[in-house]
């Protein structure tokens, strides 16, 4: 059996992060080269800006960001958009781990 590289367990991102057909999506920030976000073929609508995403209408909403003070001015906005059992995950940081992580399998 082959090695897979370190933390990665073989399963789908879109499984892990809970992507189920028929959802309405937020997404901003997403890295152009996360495509298994960004692309996933299972969202009814995707607004990529909090004016876009109706108000209490998201089940899911995932932010990159690399600042905090960006993460703080969108809790607010964030919160009225997302529906009372809908999902928030937010990726702090991520695109310079995700840069460092290809990097590595790379090599």
């Amino acid at each position: 059996m082959g090695m897979s590289p370190a933390g990665y367990s073989g399963t789908p991102l879109a499984k892990k992060l809970g992507l189920r057909n028929g959802q309405v999506s937020l997404l901003l920030g997403v890295p152009a080269d996360l495509s298994e976000i960004s692309a996933f073929p299972g969202f009814l609508q995707v607004p990529t800006s909090v004016e876009g995403a109706l108000w209490r209408g998201c089940d899911y909403v995932h932010v990159f960001a690399t600042e905090r003070d960006a993460l703080e001015s969108l809790s607010s906005p964030l919160a009225v958009r997302l529906k009372p059992d809908g999902m928030i995950w937010i990726s702090y940081g991520a695109a310079r781990l995700i840069r460092r992580a290809k990097l590595a399998v790379a090599l």
